[in-house]
């Protein structure tokens, strides 16, 4: 019975989904970026304004998520048929999901406030910034096309294969690439113990979200609480 509550039987991407997926996840996390900043100004695009960074933002989400589904396509199919029967545990998951980041998260807080720890996040800046001033194309990019994309792209293809056999390492790799993308744009423009506190901020994030896939099993799971962490953090830049 504790087994059940905790876990159930994970869906995953089939053999060919993983190789094309970590093939298209290296591009993701190494290339792609790169290429968007050089080809957009091509294209009369500034992207070094508030209005073309956020043109650069939305360009990079419409291409993942457009890669995400052809890759994941029959995948995703499998995980809609599976949530029949499944959408009031993937809701309650969620909400404990929730519960656990937070708790996290304000531990994490915490520890910083009594060490008068306050690093600068440039990601989260850049991201409070854009959806104040192009609002409806940075929720479009955080609270649907992010949940989706990296859901995909990290508990897809790095929880779901190991946590059957190496159910640790599967918590650990998936939340440390996870924070680590959120990160890694900002390596050179902070300091390495800036760096490192920005990077644990994301862990309890990461944590959650392979929580909520090992208890549902299905990969919309996680998307949901992903879509609610997002949702509610950019509330908060809003002030609601």
């Amino acid at each position: 019975m504790k087994k059940k509550f905790f876990s159930s039987p994970l869906l995953s991407p089939n053999p060919l989904a993983l190789i094309l997926g970590y093939v298209y996840w290296i591009f993701y996390q190494f290339f792609l970026g790169t290429i968007l900043v050089w080809l957009l100004p091509k294209l009369g695009v500034d992207v070094y304004t508030v209005k073309g960074n956020s043109m650069l933002q939305l360009s990079y989400m419409v291409i993942n998520f457009i890669a995400v589904l052809l890759i994941f396509r029959r995948f995703l199919v499998a995980s809609v048929k599976d949530m029949k029967g499944k959408i009031r545990r993937c809701i309650l998951s969620a909400l404990l999901g929730f519960a656990i980041y937070y708790v996290i998260a304000w531990q994490i807080s915490f520890v910083y406030f009594l060490f008068d720890l306050e690093p600068q996040n440039l990601n989260q800046e850049t991201v409070d910034l854009l959806l104040e001033e192009t609002p409806w194309q940075m929720l479009l990019c955080t609270v649907v096309f992010a949940p989706i994309v990296e859901e995909c792209l990290f508990r897809g293809l790095f929880f779901a294969p190991l946590y059957r056999k190496l159910p640790l390492l599967a918590y650990i790799l998936s939340a440390v690439l996870f924070s680590a993308v959120h990160v890694v744009g900002s390596i050179g423009q902070l300091d390495v113990l800036t760096l490192v506190l920005c990077f644990i901020q994301y862990l309890p994030a990461g944590i959650a979200l392979g929580f909520v896939y090992q208890r549902t099993g299905n990969i919309f799971g996680p998307m949901l609480l992903h879509f609610a962490i997002n949702f509610l953090a950019s509330a908060a830049t809003f002030g609601l």
